[in-house]
């Protein structure tokens, strides 16, 4: 929700991907053979280092995995928010990807500049990877941060 990672990246993150001291996620990107970090607010990150210690408590090694000690498929994320929409009384259909596109929006809105957020969302564009080398997401930390304080949901 806080950090604008795709479905696919999010099942794959690893305990060991989470630095909570830095408020940050590795995120493996397998198609390009890299990696990136992204961000998550300062008010997230108690109930993420809780959500944490349970995990390790059950010796898992993904962030999200079943009791079987596989990690969460992306369709299983989906009937896991299709199931606490329900449960919201929200008829409208939701998916993972509203969440990253409003954060992104939210972003945006905020005056965050294209290219930072872009960074933090992990897209590339051919026309763009001069500018994006030049940027790191030291420049964008600051800038999210104070984002995140205001966002609407805590």
């Amino acid at each position: 929700l806080f950090t604008g990672i795709a479905n696919e990246e999010l099942v794959n993150v690893r305990l060991k991907d989470v630095d909570l001291g830095g408020m940050r996620i590795q995120i493996a990107m397998e198609r390009r053979n890299k990696a990136r970090q992204v961000l998550f607010p300062p008010f997230f990150r108690d109930e993420l280092t809780d959500y944490i210690r349970i995990q390790r408590d059950k010796g898992a090694f993904y962030l999200f995995e079943s009791n079987r000690k596989t990690k969460y498929s992306t369709r299983w994320v989906r009937e896991i928010m299709k199931r606490y929409a329900e449960k919201a009384g929200i008829s409208k259909r939701i998916v993972p990807y509203f969440f990253r596109h409003q954060l992104l929006s939210y972003l945006k809105e905020k005056g965050i500049m294209d290219a930072k957020v872009q960074l933090l969302s992990g897209l590339k564009h051919r026309g763009n990877l001069g500018f994006y080398k030049e940027i790191g997401l030291s420049d964008v930390e600051h800038e999210y941060r104070d984002a995140m304080d205001e966002f609407p949901i805590k």
